[in-house]
C-alpha cells in the first residue's frame, strides 16, 4: 500500500482528513465521521515509515528526530494537494492529512458572504487592526481566512503577505499582489517573516497561527503600525483567544499587552464545524466579537468572559454559539439533536412542532 493509493480514496470519498496511526487501519473523515476500508490492513511500524519517510524532506526528517517537533509539508496526488503533519507518539510515526481545495474558496461559498447577515464579508473591508480567527484543529480556520483574504485580493488594490507552515492555499494576485512565503523554505521562522514583511510596503498580513510569544509581539506591533493583520489560534472559543493571547506573556506584561490588544482588535471569530442536516457534508457555525468601544474597555480591563458582551452587541453584529446555532436550525441547516448537543443554553431551542413530535414518537 502507497500513500497515493489513500489520497485517491480521499479525493473519491470526498474525505476531509485522513489519519495514520501504527495499529490501526487508515481512518478516513467523511462528513465528520471516521470511516475504515475492510481491504487496508493494520498500520505496523515498518509500514507507517514506508508510507511517511518518502515524503519528507532532510529538514523534516532532522525536525522530528533532532529537534524533537512536529513537521508540517504538503503532498501532491493526482493534481489534488495535501496538508500532511507528522509527529511521533510512544508507538512510531504518526500522520494526518487533510485535503486543500485547488481553489480558494469564496465568502459566498463557504455561507458567510453579504446574503447570510454575517458581519464576516465587512472584515475584508477594514484598513488596520487585527483580525482573530480561531477554533479547534480541523474547524476550517485556514479556509475562512484564505476566503477573506481572496475577497481582498479580489475587490482592493492591497500589497499581501502570508506567513505560513506549510503554505495551504495558492493565491493568484488579482487587484492586489500577494507573496506567500513559507517558514522553513523562504524563511526560517515566524519571526524572522513578520520582521521580513515590514520591508515588503504591505497593507495586509496573514500569520497562518501564533505560536510563540515573538511572533504575537510582533502581530500586535504591525497591527499597531497601521497594518490589517490576520491570525489564527486553536481555541475553541473567543473568550478563550483574547485571553490566550494576553496569558503567552508574562504577568508584567499583560496590562500592557491587554491595553495594546484593546486598541487594535477589530474582531475575534471562533468557527466550528457541524454536520448538515441529512448528512451532505458539514456547516459552519460562528461565534463574533466585533472590536466596539465597550467590548475595547473589556479586554483592557482583562475580562475573561465576552458572553454578556456578545449578547448585548447583537445589533453590530456580534453573535453567541448558541445564536449561530438557533439559526442554523431555524434555517433547517443542522438537526435540532446537533442543535442541542453543542448549545450552552438548551431553554433557548424551541420545542418540536407537533408533528416533528410525531414522527419522533
Amino acid at each position: 500500500m502507497e500513500l497515493s493509493e489513500l489520497l485517491a480514496h480521499m479525493r473519491a470519498a470526498q474525505a476531509s482528513d485522513l489519519h495514520l496511526v501504527v495499529g490501526q487501519k487508515p481512518v478516513f473523515r467523511v462528513a465528520g465521521r471516521f470511516e475504515r476500508r475492510d481491504q487496508d490492513p493494520v498500520l505496523d511500524a515498518h509500514a507507517m515509515e514506508a508510507l511517511v519517510m518518502p515524503h519528507l524532506s532532510e529538514r523534516h526528517r532532522q525536525t522530528l528526530a533532532e529537534a524533537r517537533r512536529d513537521a508540517d509539508l504538503t503532498v501532491s496526488e493526482g493534481g489534488r494537494r495535501f496538508r500532511m503533519h507528522v509527529l511521533r507518539d510512544r508507538n512510531g510515526l504518526a500522520a494526518a492529512l487533510r485535503a486543500v481545495p485547488n481553489r480558494v474558496p469564496t465568502l459566498d461559498e463557504l455561507e458567510i458572504g453579504e446574503s447570510s447577515g454575517l458581519p464576516l464579508a465587512n472584515l475584508t473591508k477594514l484598513t488596520r487592526g487585527l483580525v482573530v480567527v480561531t477554533g479547534p484543529t480541523g474547524s476550517g480556520k485556514s479556509t475562512l481566512c484564505a476566503a477573506m483574504l481572496e475577497e481582498i485580493n479580489r475587490t482592493r488594490a492591497e500589497r499581501i503577505v502570508t506567513v505560513e507552515d506549510p503554505i495551504e492555499y495558492e493565491f493568484e494576485s488579482k487587484l492586489s499582489l500577494i507573496s506567500q512565503r513559507s517558514v522553513g523554505e523562504d524563511i526560517s521562522d515566524y519571526p524572522a517573516g513578520l520582521r521580513a514583511a515590514l520591508y515588503m510596503d504591505p497593507d495586509v498580513i496573514y500569520v497562518d497561527r501564533l505560536r510563540d510569544l515573538e511572533t504575537t509581539m510582533l502581530a500586535l506591533s504591525l497591527a499597531e503600525t497601521g497594518h490589517l493583520v490576520f491570525v489564527t489560534l486553536s481555541v475553541p472559543t473567543v473568550s478563550e483567544a483574547v485571553q490566550r493571547i494576553a496569558d503567552s506573556f508574562p504577568e508584567g506584561q499583560r496590562p500592557v499587552i491587554r491595553d495594546m490588544l484593546s486598541r487594535n482588535l477589530q474582531a475575534v471569530v471562533a468557527q466550528m464545524l457541524l454536520p448538515r442536516a441529512g448528512g451532505a457534508g458539514r456547516v459552519p457555525a460562528h461565534e463574533i466579537l466585533i472590536g466596539a468601544p465597550r467590548v475595547r474597555q473589556l479586554v483592557a480591563a482583562g475580562v475573561t468572559d465576552f458572553g454578556l458582551a456578545m449578547e448585548a452587541g447583537r445589533g453590530v453584529g456580534m453573535q453567541t454559539f448558541d445564536d449561530a446555532l438557533l439559526s442554523l436550525y431555524e434555517r433547517g441547516a443542522i438537526s435540532q439533536q446537533i442543535a442541542v448537543s453543542r448549545m450552552s443554553d438548551r431553554g433557548r431551542m424551541p420545542a418540536p412542532a407537533p408533528d416533528e413530535s410525531v414522527a419522533a414518537a
